[in-house]
């Protein structure tokens, strides 16, 4: 289902950046940028969920440790966003980050093909170490 809401995501933040350039009305706009809102949230939310079903022992160090991660990622986001801006323009600014947001999918559906063999995995490993250890 994160598909879909990804790529609506992705359609409206590329339309946003063309909405600025070509000054369109202000509730274009403010539309574009609530399903960029509804998008962020939904696949924070998944990514949140999937991340503690990957590490259950562990939910508060994973859930820092995205929080963290993703703020960094913010961070050099709205740091490097003038700078592209000024070199491309608003909207192949936008369509750029768009096109960078299409080429992380891969990674996604790698973690959707293979995500329940590797928790396997490292569950197996756990148990090994747990009784190599006697707990």
């Amino acid at each position: 289902m994160i598909l879909p809401v990804m790529g609506m995501g992705v359609a409206a933040l590329v339309s946003y950046g063309w909405a600025l350039t070509y000054a369109a009305p202000l509730g274009v706009s403010i539309f574009l940028l609530v399903l960029i809102g509804i998008a962020v949230a939904y696949s924070f939310n998944s990514l949140n969920n999937l991340l503690i079903d990957l590490y259950p022992t562990a939910p508060s160090n994973i859930t820092a440790a995205s929080n963290l991660t993703r703020c960094l990622f913010g961070a050099a986001g709205t740091a490097s966003v003038n700078p592209l801006i000024n070199a491309m323009g608003v909207g192949w600014c936008y369509t750029f980050i768009g096109g960078l947001i299409v080429v992380a999918i891969p990674l996604l559906l790698l973690e959707m093909r293979k995500g329940l063999q590797w928790r396997e995995e490292r569950f197996c490993r756990l148990d090994q170490i747990m009784e190599r250890d006697g707990l």
